[in-house]
């Protein structure tokens, strides 16, 4: 595969991970304060039910393919950009092992459900999760994908969806 392709794919996996991000940040955990406490570790079941696939898959994923970018790159990538997302992903998951999991574990088992102080710690420091997360996405587009229009003459054919049939109609040459 080439190393433009595989750098777009690990791209599309951090604006993947942006966006599950936003939801638990903006949406999820912020509802749960809202909860009935007699169904709220229900819901929090189902949360972790889900979490392998649309959280832990993807976030796993996008690491593999940043480590590999460290040495399987484009060529004009630049070495913060490489450097930059494996840190932010590290560190969030160093993170997420010391804290945010810890937390989530201690709230499945407090009856306080969404009166828990870990909820609470939860939602005063997930936005260092949610900025991790978000710097990665932006160290892998500005650091490691400075493309050409040429480079995308090059992979605009292998997408799923081709706008124009060629590089004319799209760039106006």
């Amino acid at each position: 595969m080439d190393p433009k392709v595989f750098l777009l794919l690990d791209l599309a996996l951090a604006f993947s991970n942006v966006g599950t991000i936003w939801a638990h940040e903006m949406d999820i955990f912020r509802s749960w304060k809202l909860l009935d406490p007699s169904n709220f570790h229900a819901v929090q079941r189902l949360h972790w039910r889900k979490l392998p696939y649309w959280v832990l898959t993807p976030v796993g994923l996008s690491l593999l393919g940043s480590i590999v970018l460290i040495w399987y790159h484009p060529g004009n990538s630049a070495l913060w950009g490489v450097a930059g997302a494996v840190l932010c992903e590290a560190l969030s998951i160093v993170l997420t092992a010391g804290y945010w999991g810890r937390w989530q574990a201690r709230l499945g088992r407090d009856p306080a459900g969404p009166d828990s102080r870990y909820l609470a710690k939860i939602l005063n420091m997930h936005w260092a999760r949610f900025l991790l997360v978000n710097a990665n996405c932006w160290s892998c587009f500005c650091g490691r994908s400075r493309f050409s229009r040429a480079d995308f003459d090059q992979v605009a054919p292998l997408t799923p969806m081709v706008i124009a049939s060629d590089s004319e109609a799209i760039w106006g040459r």
